[in-house]
């Protein structure tokens, strides 16, 4: 789904050997733990820019920008490190 692909390709860096199949999965199982407003904004991400998601919820800019360090501290805590 659009979430983990923006997650997979935000972790992939262009010289890593990734086992594509398996991180697929993975981010999968960690998209699926997320609270609904944090998958929809790792859905959203890959379409549009951080500004456009946020006039679509209708958020201030800082918030998206701080549930993104959300969703880089929970993939930090399942051992991905920090996202890019």
């Amino acid at each position: 789904d659009a979430a983990s692909q923006w997650c997979i390709g935000s972790l992939a860096a262009p010289n890593h050997d990734v086992d594509s199949c398996g991180l697929h999965l993975d981010v999968q199982t960690i998209v699926s733990t997320l609270p609904d407003a944090l998958r929809l904004l790792c859905q959203l991400l890959p379409e549009m820019p951080v500004t456009a998601v946020a006039r679509l919820l209708n958020v201030p800019r800082t918030r998206v920008l701080r549930d993104i360090g959300e969703l880089q501290d929970r993939f930090a805590a399942a051992g991905f490190g920090r996202l890019a």
